[in-house]
């Protein structure tokens, strides 16, 4: 699935929790297509396995984001 056409963002900021899709799968799938892309993870409830899943998948940062 190509998510991103013509498209090779040098940073994206990028929620965790998606409504149809997992910000994982999203994170996997634009680093295939752009290693070069800093990701910034954020969620509203960061747990510790996500964050260190997204880290180990390649991630720059995972920051919380504030609830409102």
């Amino acid at each position: 699935m190509n998510l991103y056409v013509d498209s090779s963002p040098d940073l994206v900021i990028l929620d965790i929790l998606l409504s149809d899709i997992d910000g994982l799968t999203v994170l996997e799938e634009l680093l295939e297509e752009n290693e070069n892309a800093k990701v910034i993870m954020m969620a509203v409830q960061p747990d510790m396995e996500s964050t260190v899943k997204a880290m180990k998948m390649g991630a720059f940062d995972y920051i919380s984001s504030p609830s409102i």
